[in-house]
């Protein structure tokens, strides 16, 4: 890695943390229906997004890459398609507010901060630097990205605005990022809108795969949350969406371990290299799959801290929630390993029925659970789901002699001891038990133990160099 990829990963994170953390200042300056309404707003707006790039971002780069059409081609038909499915995505938007919410959500609020989904066709024009490899732009447009919302909310909460003083800075912040995407990329449309209006149907169509796929995927992530305000009110999907945050925040840990993991799969997968696909594989399982473990063992055993000290004690009911979110980070962090299997070795029809799997039981679990466990079914449902789509993609998997050849050389006992070893780290009193201090002690050194188990399976382990040339 140069120094602009390590800046990369790190404004990336850094981005995550500053988010969470003007999430906790709207917990903390909200009433909890207030901070329920905006939590559920901004869900919205994810899933409209996610439903509204159809897959096309992943294929415009992929073209571009491969420089098998003009940029000025494939860019002047994404920058058109995404116009139209932004204002289709804000009309939707309203829908599915006003079926969700009725009279319990402010719609001043909620039109401005939906209204943020009619600039995202300025922002999707970091696709050119990102196909073209321009790592020093692309920093420069997620820093804006990544510090711009907070830095407004951190405004709004010194002049204690209200609920509507948070989403004009919301709405303030997506065209502030979209106007300096622009002016950094500086791409000057220059077409004829019929014909990329034909051009972009094409584009839709050529990325019809990955745009289902997509969907489900960005269906089933957010049922639980919009079915918990629809049914239980603003404060309970507040409890709910405080633990969400967290378990978003937790999936830095994968998402950073794995920053070069698809790349170095394509490569092995174009060499069809089973050897260096065994040793890179469990590598890269034992590191991954432990450090998760870990993050849900502390989500789970200092629920109580981290909710309290994060949100505040009106908060404490989302304790229990995020116990039962933590469980669901060990099957997330398995997705994240075996999804970008399919991905490098191209079977997108089995990453297409595992998204399925995760929604179709997402449907069928959400009533139920949420009728039987109120606001915790919904971390329930995420549970199941989780579940459901880790299984999937083992299945999937497991039907190829190259992946069960490599699930063989899971070092099970090591991996074991270091979880029990781990647990027992954390289960050891120093102070008060109730103290944070406590906890703070007890998760330092259990962090101590995991690093220890994770040097003995690297180093007693098979294929260490291959590990590190992957990383490279």
């Amino acid at each position: 890695m140069n120094i602009n990829s390590v800046l990369q990963v790190f404004i990336r994170t850094v981005g995550v943390l500053t988010g969470s953390f003007a999430i906790i200042l709207l917990s903390r300056s909200l009433p909890l229906s207030d901070f329920g309404q905006i939590s559920t707003l901004l869900t919205v707006v994810a899933l409209v997004t996610a439903l509204s790039d159809l897959g096309m971002q992943s294929t415009v780069i992929r073209e571009i890459a491969s420089s098998k059409l003009s940029n000025t081609d494939v860019v002047a038909s994404f920058f058109v398609a995404r116009f139209f499915l932004g204002i289709l995505g804000f009309i939707a938007g309203i829908f599915i507010v006003v079926a969700i919410g009725g009279s319990n959500i402010d719609m001043f609020s909620a039109i401005c901060i939906l209204g943020s989904l009619l600039a995202s066709f300025f922002v999707s024009l970091q696709v050119i630097p990102i196909a073209k490899r321009d790592i020093p732009k692309q920093n420069y447009i997620l820093l804006v990205q990544s510090s711009v919302w907070p830095i407004l909310v951190g405004c709004v909460y010194l002049l204690r605005f209200d609920l509507r003083g948070y989403s004009v800075a919301f709405l303030l912040s997506a065209l502030i990022s979209a106007v300096y995407t622009a002016v950094v990329v500086k791409w000057t449309p220059k077409f004829n809108i019929r014909n990329q209006v034909s051009a972009a149907v094409r584009l839709i169509r050529l990325s019809a795969p990955l745009a289902v796929a997509g969907i489900f995927v960005a269906l089933y992530f957010r049922v639980a949350s919009l079915a918990t305000y629809a049914w239980l009110g603003p404060v309970s999907s507040a409890q709910f969406n405080a633990a969400s945050r967290i378990f978003e925040v937790m999936q830095v840990v994968p998402a950073g371990l794995l920053a070069g993991y698809l790349p170095t799969l394509s490569k092995i997968a174009t060499k069809e290299d089973p050897s260096g696909f065994k040793v890179l594989w469990l590598n890269y399982f034992h590191i991954v799959f432990l450090s998760s473990a870990f993050v849900a063992q502390i989500g789970f055993n200092f629920s109580d801290e981290i909710i309290v000290t994060l949100f505040g004690d009106k908060y404490v009911n989302s304790s229990e929630i995020l116990q039962v979110l933590a469980l669901a980070f060990v099957p997330v962090s398995i997705g994240w390993l075996v999804s970008p299997v399919l991905i490098a070795f191209k079977k997108l029809r089995q990453y297409l029925l595992s998204s399925a799997a995760g929604l179709l039981v997402s449907l069928i679990a959400v009533w139920p659970l949420l009728q039987s466990f109120q606001n915790i079914g919904a971390a329930y449902v995420v549970l199941l789901v989780e579940s459901a789509v880790a299984i999937t993609l083992l299945l999937m998997l497991c039907r190829s002699t190259l992946f069960r050849t490599a699930i063989l050389g899971i070092r099970v006992l090591p991996l074991l001891g270091t979880l029990i070893s781990t647990q027992l780290a954390q289960s050891v009193t120093f102070f008060a038990v109730d103290s944070v201090l406590n906890a703070v002690v007890q998760m330092a050194l259990s962090s101590v133990v995991l690093l220890l188990g994770i040097t003995y399976i690297y180093r007693t382990g098979s294929g260490k160099n291959s590990l590190h040339e992957g990383q490279n």
